[in-house]
């Protein structure tokens, strides 16, 4: 093959604000407040994923802390949704090498919560 996985990374909305807010000028109400993203999932990217996040934390004009924790797939995908915790998300974002099935994204929607499947090619 070619040697690369996929990976699906599903942000629910605000996930998506806060990517959204570290790539433009934050408020100035804001400035003195961490910016958190949070994520889990597949252990494949999470190498690449903790590079990233020390780069961007390094290249920050404003107090940001970023994590992930490779736990895999279904337990991933299983904080993000949130069935155990009245379908509040426990992770920003959830990283899988399989996306999302239709009964969870309708567990999101019924639940009045919104994700992007954000498709990404990486591996070794």
């Amino acid at each position: 093959g070619s040697g690369r996985s996929s990976t699906e990374v599903s942000l629910h909305t605000t996930a998506t604000m806060r990517v959204v807010t570290l790539c433009i000028a934050v408020s100035a109400a804001a400035a003195h407040n961490v910016i958190e993203l949070h994520g889990s999932g597949t252990t494949n990217p999470s190498r690449w994923f903790w590079e990233i996040f020390d780069i961007m934390e390094a290249r920050a004009k404003e107090p940001l802390h970023m994590t992930y924790r490779a736990i895999g797939s279904s337990t991933g995908m299983q904080e993000f949704v949130g069935p155990n915790s009245n379908f509040t998300a426990q992770a920003d974002f959830g990283a899988g090498d399989i996306p999302m099935s239709s009964a969870r994204f309708a567990q999101l929607v019924a639940n009045n919560r919104e994700m992007l499947h954000v498709p990404v090619a990486i591996g070794a």
